[in-house]
């Protein structure tokens, strides 16, 4: 992922653990959280997000056929829902949509 968003010309920050997620939420305009991390979820990335109301658009990302039900039992909506394996184009459309509003 980190290689095909730097060759779309995006600078983007990566994290593996939600931990190193959490601590990098600093003026982010985009958050792409993938629901399986080594330590927790990709909703509480999410969760955070909300509940601290930062201006950032998160798109969730899993590999789980059920993930779109696990974020929305969350009661908290991402803007965007990727299945994996993701679309990059697609991705990157979403992105730049995102990035000119």
């Amino acid at each position: 992922m980190e290689r095909a968003f730097r060759s779309a010309g995006y600078s983007a920050e990566f994290a593996i653990t939600l931990h190193d997620g959490l601590s990098k939420l600093n003026g982010q305009q985009v958050l792409l959280a993938d629901l399986q991390l080594p330590d927790g979820s990709g909703t509480a990335l999410l969760e955070t997000v909300r509940r601290e109301k930062r201006s950032i658009r998160v798109a969730i990302y899993s590999g789980l056929a059920n993930g779109p039900e696990i974020v929305k039992a969350t009661g908290q909506t991402p803007d965007a829902f990727f299945a994996k394996p993701v679309d990059f184009e697609r991705l990157l459309d979403w992105l730049a949509d995102v990035l000119k509003s």
